[in-house]
């Protein structure tokens, strides 16, 4: 199982007309930060939303 990493969203942006493609920036813990922009420079990533509680 792939290694998951916590992230909280601080920006949507709009799909890009041609591709549709969103980009979505996280921030993440200091110690994440290399590996998250690892596996990012790979395409090695998948987005997983969930609801905030409460």
């Amino acid at each position: 199982m792939p290694k998951t990493l916590a992230a909280t969203v601080v920006a949507v942006g709009l799909p890009a007309p041609a591709t549709g493609v969103v980009v979505v920036d996280v921030a993440v813990p200091a110690s994440d930060g290399p590996a998250l922009a690892a596996r990012v420079a790979t395409g090695a990533v998948a987005l997983i939303l969930a609801a905030r509680e409460g």
